[in-house]
């Protein structure tokens, strides 16, 4: 069995089927197929000891071993990547000959050979440690922490920060550019927070040479995710270089156009990009009940976006700036005056006597 369907806790083409339950469901197609499994390494698994019980892992293979065993199950099996006449289809076993090479549970093993099933370990009989390791779903609160902080980044406050750029700009004092530059930079940090531990616990981009990955929705999420985050990342650093607005009534330079064009385009594509990447990702999750979780909380989401961007609207023309020549600033605090130079031309008045009864 291969390491990351074990982390995940249910086997990666069988979402329903808890992976040290139900070993023998696994294809040998995911097995040696999807890079996701293959770059995870591979583990031998000891049989229940009673019947309905887990199969727990024994020994964690060396990654020469874990290239022996491909390539045995490729001789064998029914697969995109298979190299043989074989028909099998899941339920991959062998016979593993190796030494152990150090402590810990699953105990690593040097492989030196990988034989049929049929096989067998002769009369020394199945060398099967004292102590298995019985646990799964060791990456599920990294799934639950990575999709959380990029549904919030680039599900909720990147596009309001787009919204409110595109639609508040009629506010006075450049309100829509504030919010914009610290909605923006809020969001992108959670993003980015989410995107390093991407990197960093799930090996999806790790050594996928000769693997199938056009059936590897992991692999396409990733990369969808890496161009993302790479866009998002660009555009504060272009913003430090935006050529200067041009003053009211004056025509905006040449640079300045280009520059916001090729602003606003890449936070559209961005956008799009994080659209796909999310609605995937929320079906790549090991359980298929925290799939529908997170379905509901992205759907509740572009439902507070498609408000937000009602609200907007509906100020833009609704709201009235405080007319030119207005003795109160509309960016001071109601009620509050701000002072007024008069100019006028100084006169005399010629008043008649009234007369006296």
């Amino acid at each position: 069995m291969d390491t990351y369907c074990i982390e995940r806790g249910t086997l990666f083409d069988n979402q329903a089927l808890s992976t040290l339950e139900y070993p023998n469901e696994h294809t040998i197609h995911c097995l040696v197929d999807v890079g996701s499994c293959t770059s995870s390494g591979f583990e031998v698994l000891a049989d229940p000891a009673s019947s309905g019980g887990l199969h727990c892992r024994a020994y964690v293979m060396d990654s020469a071993g874990t290239s022996t065993t491909i390539a045995a199950a490729r001789a064998v099996g029914s697969c995109s990547t298979c190299t043989g006449a074989g028909s099998q289809v899941k339920g991959y076993r062998a016979t593993i000959q190796g030494t152990v090479s150090g402590t810990g549970s699953p105990l690593p093993i040097t492989v030196t050979a990988v034989l049929d099933e049929s096989v067998g370990c002769g009369s020394s009989g199945n060398d099967i440690p004292a102590e298995l390791n019985c646990k799964q779903g060791g990456l599920d609160k990294w799934y639950y922490a990575h999709g959380s902080l990029m549904l919030i980044g680039w599900g909720l406050l990147l596009p309001v920060g787009v919204i409110l750029a595109k639609c508040l700009k009629h506010r006075e004092g450049a309100l829509w550019f504030q919010l914009h530059r610290g909605i923006q930079c809020f969001g992108l940090v959670l993003a980015l927070a989410g995107w390093i531990i991407a990197l960093d616990k799930f090996e999806v981009l790790d050594n996928t040479e000769g693997h199938d990955d056009s059936f590897d929705s992991n692999y396409s999420h990733a990369i969808m995710g890496c161009v993302t985050m790479a866009i998002g990342l660009l555009q504060p650093l272009n913003a430090l270089i935006r050529p200067d607005a041009p003053e009211p009534g004056e025509d905006g330079t040449c640079l300045r156009s280009i520059w916001e064009v090729v602003h606003k385009g890449l936070g559209y594509v961005a956008l799009i990009l994080a659209v796909l990447t999310i609605s995937v990702g929320t079906t790549l999750l090991p359980k298929i009940d925290d799939q529908e979780r997170f379905q509901i909380a992205y759907g509740c989401i572009g439902g507070l976006l498609l408000i937000t961007l009602i609200l907007v609207l509906v100020d833009k023309y609704t709201y009235h700036a405080a007319p030119q020549g207005s003795d109160v600033d509309p960016n001071q605090e109601d009620g509050k005056q701000t002072d007024v130079e008069l100019t006028g031309k100084v006169g005399t008045a010629c008043v008649e006597p009234t007369p006296v009864a």
